[in-house]
C-alpha cells in the first residue's frame, strides 16, 4: 500500500459518499484506514498521515449523515489527539455533535480548544460561532438565574 493506492482508494470512497451511499463509504473508509494502519511504521510518511486524517475525517462526516454520532465523536476525538490538534473540522463537528446530544458542557470544551487551537479556521465556521455564542448567552443566562435564587433562597434561611 502505497500513497496512489491510497489516493484511488479515497477517490472511490468519495465518490460513494457523493453517491449519498452512506454505509459502502463508511465501510470503503474504514478499509482504507485499517490498510494504512497495517502500513510498517518506517514506510509512514506526513503525507500518508495527511491522508488517514482527512478519511478519517471524511469518515466522521459519513458517520453523522447516519445517525452514528457516538462512533463519529470518536473519530474526532482521535483525530485531534493523536494526528492533528489543529484540525478545526473536526472540533466543529464535535461542537455540532455535543450540541445535538444536548451536552453543552462538552460542546463548550471543544469549542474553547477549537478557538485556542484552531485561531486562523475560525472565519470558516460563522454558523457554529454563531450557534455557540447564542448558546453560551443562553447559559450564561440561566446560570445568573440559578445564583440569584440561590441568593435570595439563603437570605431567607
Amino acid at each position: 500500500m502505497d500513497l496512489n493506492n491510497i489516493l484511488q482508494l479515497k477517490n472511490d470512497a468519495n465518490n460513494l459518499t457523493k453517491e449519498k451511499k452512506w454505509n459502502e463509504a463508511e465501510n470503503a473508509y474504514k478499509n482504507i484506514i485499517s490498510k494504512i494502519d497495517e502500513i510498517p511504521n518506517e514506510k509512514i510518511n506526513d503525507e500518508i498521515l495527511n491522508q488517514k486524517k482527512l478519511i478519517m475525517s471524511n469518515l466522521s462526516m459519513v458517520l453523522v449523515k447516519q445517525k452514528k454520532i457516538k462512533e463519529s465523536k470518536k473519530i474526532d476525538i482521535k483525530i485531534i489527539t493523536k494526528l492533528d490538534k489543529n484540525f478545526s473540522k473536526s472540533y466543529a463537528r464535535l461542537v455540532l455533535n455535543y450540541l445535538e446530544e444536548n451536552n453543552f458542557s462538552c460542546a463548550r470544551y471543544h469549542y474553547n480548544l477549537m478557538k485556542t487551537n484552531c485561531k486562523n479556521d475560525m472565519n470558516k465556521f460563522p454558523e457554529l460561532i454563531e450557534k455557540m455564542d447564542k448558546k453560551i448567552e443562553e447559559n450564561d443566562s440561566e446560570t445568573n438565574n440559578l445564583k440569584m435564587l440561590l441568593n435570595l433562597f439563603k437570605t431567607k434561611n
